[in-house]
């Protein structure tokens, strides 16, 4: 880093500097505290005096950023001092966050505090009640809610700007490991629900690769082949494998954090909300299907993810069971369809049970594992 040229006495003397600048550039905040609470006057030439205490706001917001950079350098260099150097890094952040905002700096100088600490938040690891601190950072940045921690997000006064893909990409594991431990039911309500679906259209449409085209290929051909009884016994044991390549692409990254298993999760339980025997009419099918496009994309990048192919399976009975239920026409006219989605779900149900052998069974919600053994011995 910049910081390695400078020694541990320059550092001190640095720190020290920046915080008596720090002090100095307060001033001009406890004089703008003054006049909004009507202690003090403003002084006549309002435009001019705005300004000035605009170039002041952006010199106070600069240090703040630049004495962060000092501390942190600092500190990791005294990880003996500092056991939990990155909760105290984090906290020195939000108290940071807590002075600026209030006042309404945080957009100061192109928001330049709120894309360090968000960059430095999704960096550091081992840090308590994270979600409030990121949940705030989103907020002023993207006006994006996580509905999630202990505080309520407060209004900056910050202008939201447009989500980036490089900068949606870099938040997916954090938002996963959110979604993971609220119940599905609750996630569906919630505004972190809504905040994954403002990601994903940044995200964009999956690029399909060589390597991408070549295992969706094959999973495709696997799908017609005939039923046998050795392979479903084979896969009891972990015996069932599919010829795939690994797939090197910039939604990699998502889809090890298992980002398109949440969205084809969250569309299957949008379809599967109402219960069958209480619907008066055909369920959502368009959910359902785009659940099951989001968990190939997830499949093609993960091929050992066996809940994957257990969702994809219910995919496949779902759409089986609204065919039949409300009318006789797909039996009558077009069984051939209706055998290809059984005889899919069949393999799906075969690779899940083949990947499962072996798998974590630690769930935050229900136990899937268990759902895969009663489903299948029940089709």
């Amino acid at each position: 880093s910049a910081y390695d040229i400078v020694d541990e006495d320059h550092l001190k003397a640095t720190a020290a500097a920046l915080a008596k600048l720090s002090c100095m550039l307060h001033v001009s905040a406890s004089l703008e505290d003054e006049i909004r609470i009507g202690m003090t006057q403003a002084p006549s030439g309002g435009s001019v005096f705005q300004a000035f205490m605009n170039k002041l706001r952006e010199i106070q917001v600069r240090t703040w950023c630049l004495q962060y950079t000092v501390l942190k350098t600092g500190i990791i260099q005294h990880t003996d001092v500092f056991p939990k150097h990155e909760s105290d890094l984090a906290e020195y952040l939000a108290a940071i966050h807590n002075v600026l905002g209030p006042r309404k700096s945080c957009k100061a100088s192109n928001k330049i505090f709120l894309k360090m600490m968000r960059m430095e938040l999704l960096k550091l690891k081992n840090i308590d009640n994270w979600e409030d601190y990121l949940g705030q950072v989103l907020y002023d940045l993207h006006g994006l809610k996580l509905g999630v921690g202990i505080w309520e997000v407060q209004d900056h006064g910050c202008p939201p700007e447009k989500l980036e893909r490089r900068n949606t990409i870099q938040l997916a594991d954090k938002i996963t490991v959110l979604a993971r431990r609220m119940p599905m039911k609750d996630l569906l309500k919630s505004e972190l629900k809504t905040t994954i679906e403002h990601m994903q259209g940044a995200i964009g449409p999956v690029r399909s690769t060589p390597q991408m085209v070549h295992n969706l290929r094959n999973y495709t051909e696997y799908f017609k082949r005939p039923v046998h009884p050795l392979r479903l016994y084979q896969a009891l044991k972990g015996g069932v494998e599919l010829d795939t390549v690994s797939v090197n692409a910039p939604e990699t990254v998502l889809a090890n954090h298992g980002w398109f298993f949440l969205l084809g999760s969250i569309a299957l339980s949008k379809y599967r909300l109402v219960d069958l025997s209480k619907r008066q009419t055909p369920g959502a099918m368009d959910d359902l299907r785009i659940g099951a496009t989001f968990l190939r994309h997830q499949l093609q990048f993960t091929p050992n993810n066996w809940e994957g192919w257990f969702r994809l399976a219910e995919c496949f009975d779902y759409e089986v069971e609204d065919a039949v239920v409300w009318s006789a026409d797909k039996m009558n006219k077009d069984r051939a369809e209706l055998v290809k989605f059984q005889r899919n779900s069949i393999h799906c149900h075969t690779l899940a049970l083949s990947k499962s052998v072996g798998a974590d069974t630690d769930y935050e919600e229900g136990d899937p594992l268990h759902d895969l053994y009663h489903n299948f011995a029940m089709r």
